[in-house]
């Protein structure tokens, strides 16, 4: 692929043609009003924000229509309080935005991974874009 763009409108292509096969290829009547699935959702890295406050992020998240957000430690540092984390995610979950992860989290020392994890769980998320070394992957494992 040359570009981004080749490739979202080959795989939209793809996309567009096995829609239309299974409609052809299928007896089922089209579905009513309220009974589509999403497929997958679209979210947005917390890097994308870098500079900007919690309140431009959400002003702009909520012009482009995403609602799903990776946290960075910029918005919400790895050492804040559970009071200070609370308040982050409650602006987001006012807007309508999901946190759905935090990171990217680099992990040097198995302090580094529990402190992640801690961040994680305060956060109310299920998962970490992590970055740990490589000798610690067994350590996250288990965590």
């Amino acid at each position: 692929m040359k570009s981004r763009r080749q490739f979202f409108k080959l795989a939209g292509t793809g996309i567009l043609a096995a829609g239309v096969s299974s409609v052809y290829g299928s007896s089922s009547v089209i579905p009513s009003a309220g009974s589509t699935k999403d497929f997958f959702s679209l979210g947005m890295a917390g890097y994308t924000f870098k500079g900007l406050s919690v309140e431009r992020t959400i002003e702009i998240m909520n012009y482009v229509g995403v609602n799903y957000l990776s946290v960075k430690d910029f918005h919400m540092p790895l050492d804040s309080t559970q009071e200070q984390i609370n308040s982050v995610t409650g602006k987001f979950r006012a807007a309508g935005i999901t946190v759905y992860t935090v990171g990217v989290i680099y992990m040097k020392t198995e302090e580094e991974v529990n402190r992640a994890f801690d961040y994680a769980k305060m956060a109310g998320v299920k998962m970490i874009v992590g970055a740990p070394e490589y000798s610690l992957l067994p350590y996250v494992e288990k965590k």
